[in-house]
């Protein structure tokens, strides 16, 4: 960031410019951290097998990352410090998250703030939410303990 501000006061480039080659330029490793560890992640713990699925969980995590990259460049160009960002980074993540509705049911946070409009703003909300229909949506269980010969998901 100290580097873009002597080169935009300078006149060498824009903030615009400047956002478009961050993001190009971080694009290809974003989506190969979300590819790779992600197969591992995905298969390992015995997911739906199907390559669909694999491909739409690779896609929220990588969608995800970009998110996150973008909020650390706004709270890098706020606060001026290097450890204080990560901090400040980190506390946002840390609120979103649990707001997200995965640790609390969103009907059990607190209105004024946490569920309006925290919930709605925290990106993991819509993530956990598509991780489950992925996951969920259309599976059947065998249910042979209760006399029932099958029910479905969804």
């Amino acid at each position: 960031m100290k580097i873009f501000g002597r080169e935009r006061l300078n006149g060498h480039y824009g903030v615009t410019v400047f956002t478009i080659a961050n993001t190009l330029s971080a694009t290809p490793y974003l989506a190969l951290i979300s590819v790779i560890p992600g197969a591992i992640a995905y298969y390992l713990v015995g997911l739906q097998r199907s390559i669909d699925h694999f491909i739409y969980f690779a896609l929220v995590l990588f969608m995800c990352m970009m998110l996150v990259e973008g909020l650390m460049m706004i709270v890098a160009s706020i606060v001026p410090d290097f450890l204080m960002g990560i901090i400040t980074g980190a506390g946002i993540q840390g609120v979103m998250m649990l707001n997200g509705g995965f640790f609390r049911l969103p009907n059990d946070l607190p209105k004024p703030v946490w569920r309006y409009p925290m919930y709605y703003i925290a990106f993991h909300k819509y993530a956990n939410q598509g991780f489950y229909k992925n996951e969920f949506l259309g599976l059947i269980f065998p249910n042979t303990q209760a006399g029932a010969s099958h029910h479905q998901w969804g």
